[in-house]
């Protein structure tokens, strides 16, 4: 199978595209990622590089080049705060109350990147899928709808997570697979 390397103008990004929603100050996928990781519990950079690692299964990682100076922007703009330094000069960080604030706000700004960024879903679905519109519509009104619910505190993760298992349980049964073996197991 061939790959492309798929690039987006400017002119196709428009006045609501993604970098322009970041110049506008909201936060980046990155950023969101690093305040909701720092909330967990102190770390330092080289810990959330390797977390990033994991969760994305080496798919994805940030450059240091990227993570470090994103970092000290966060510890500059009072989000951060070094609680220990550590051998070879290696700092631990955890939030500050404003970094709390706006780990709270997290919901809320992941939400206006999902809006901003749902046509970039729908694409790629009909890209790659060969559905119908419908069932575009359906799989991404369900993909916003999982996310939202497993972000809201109104809402029992648990539940969430109950009704997505039992879907893919059914799927399954229909004979419908969805990845790799490994996949599978959870």
């Amino acid at each position: 199978m061939r790959w492309f390397n798929i690039e987006l103008s400017d002119e196709m990004m428009g006045e609501s595209g993604i970098d322009d929603m970041w110049k506008k100050g909201s936060l980046s996928i990155l950023q969101l990622y690093v305040l909701k990781s720092f909330g967990e519990g102190p770390k330092s950079g080289y810990d959330l590089l390797r977390e990033i690692k994991e969760k994305t299964e080496g798919h994805w990682v940030p450059s240091k080049g990227a993570l470090y100076p994103l970092i000290k922007k966060l510890e500059k703009q009072g989000l951060l705060h070094v609680i220990e330094r550590g051998a070879r000069g290696v700092k631990k960080y955890i939030l500050t109350p404003e970094g709390r604030q706006e780990l709270e706000a997290l919901p809320e700004q992941t939400r206006q990147v999902f809006q901003k960024t749902r046509w970039m879903g729908r694409l790629m679905d009909n890209i790659y899928a060969g559905m119908d519109e419908e069932a575009f519509d359906i799989i991404l009104k369900l993909r916003y709808s999982i996310m939202l619910g497993l972000m809201d505190e109104n809402v029992p993760n648990n539940e969430v997570k109950k009704i997505m298992r039992e879907a893919i349980q059914e799927l399954k049964a229909m004979g419908v697979r969805y990845g790799q073996e490994e996949e599978e197991s959870n």
